[in-house]
């Protein structure tokens, strides 16, 4: 990195404001900043904010004056020791929906007061940070669908997270999946749909995993699959039996044993997120009517058939598309380094 504040102070014209997705992105990850030039601040009409913390030990409270901010991203690129406390100016931009924290800083807490505040925040990342305890208005975030905290030394999470109805998607350390599941609300641990526990497994997966109905996207990272397999294998019955949807490769492919799931795995690593998709073969008539419809509806015209020979013969209308029969079985499983 060549770039510094007094680089960027003597050229504000070469802050390059770019369109992504229909927002307003300035891109500092490439810049050595020890703190955020006025240039920077001045450009109030930034929506996503990405910046190198790797030389900066706070984030100044003028960052209010870019109202307009809905994502910011503050990563340890350089791991230079970074912030170290929680920048409580972030909760005072009010339209921020997700905020990014990555990178061995040294954030140990989040100050009280500073969660009610982030009132419309929808993701919160806070990987290979030092967090040891969430705040007790944690709860409060109440739009929070998405957190990330793996790679910190959490010890109320379950506790923590009581509050948020509308959590989904959950990255987390694979040695706090089983304490989560057993202490978490039913309400809020019922309602995840995915869990992200790669490159932390170190053990094989708690059966309680299967209790967790809504679930049906697991990320592993690729050095996982020899923990993962065992539970797939001796799980996959049961998990069934319960309306669970945990995502799990095909039956065949489990028939085949470690070498089968491993040539499975390796054909997914291929892509950063592959998905598989089974379908059951259904017997269709014209109309799209499904066996039983279709059997049904000849048994129909025999009957009328034998009720009025010499007639002309009468045709059927089988059932409506709408009420053809549907059956599909739909199983997933990613395998990397996916972020939620």
């Amino acid at each position: 990195m060549t770039s510094s504040v007094k680089d960027i102070q003597e050229n504000e014209h070469r802050i390059a404001v770019h369109d992504d997705e229909g927002r307003k992105v300035l891109d500092l990850l490439k810049v050595a900043l020890s703190g955020i030039p006025e240039g920077v601040l001045r450009r109030i009409e930034v929506e996503q904010l990405l910046l190198n913390t790797s030389f900066m030990t706070n984030i100044p409270h003028a960052i209010q004056r870019m109202t307009n901010i809905t994502h910011l991203h503050l990563l340890d690129l350089d791991i230079g020791g970074g912030l170290v406390e929680f920048p409580c100016a972030v909760a005072e931009l009010n339209n921020v929906i997700f905020l990014e924290f990555w990178g061995h800083n040294r954030i140990t807490s989040i100050p009280r007061g500073t969660c009610a505040r982030l009132k419309r925040l929808q993701t919160f990342k806070m990987k290979c940070c030092s967090v040891k305890l969430l705040p007790c208005d944690f709860s409060e975030m109440k739009q929070l669908q998405h957190l990330d905290v793996r790679d910190n030394p959490v010890d109320n999470l379950p506790v923590a997270v009581s509050g948020l109805t509308k959590l989904q998607h959950l990255a987390l350390d694979e040695h706090r999946l089983t304490e989560f599941i057993e202490q978490a609300p039913l309400n809020i641990s019922r309602n995840i749909h995915a869990i992200d526990i790669s490159w932390t497994l170190t053990s094989k997966l708690p059966p309680q995993l299967t209790t967790l109905h809504s679930l049906d996207t697991l990320y592993v990272g690729t050095d996982d699959t020899r923990n993962v397999f065992p539970f797939f294998q001796h799980h996959f019955v049961h998990a069934a039996d319960r309306g669970s949807h945990l995502l799990i490769p095909p039956r065949e492919v489990l028939d085949g044993g470690q070498d089968s799931v491993d040539a499975y795995y390796s054909s997914l690593e291929k892509t950063s997120a592959s998905r598989q998709k089974r379908g059951k073969m259904l017997l269709n008539g014209k109309s799209m009517a499904g066996k039983t419809s279709l059997g049904n509806a000849i048994e129909h015209v025999l009957r009328e058939q034998e009720g009025r020979k010499g007639e002309e013969r009468q045709t059927s209308c089988l059932t409506e598309v709408e009420d053809r029969t549907v059956s599909v079985e739909e199983r997933q499983l990613y395998v990397g380094d996916v972020d939620l």
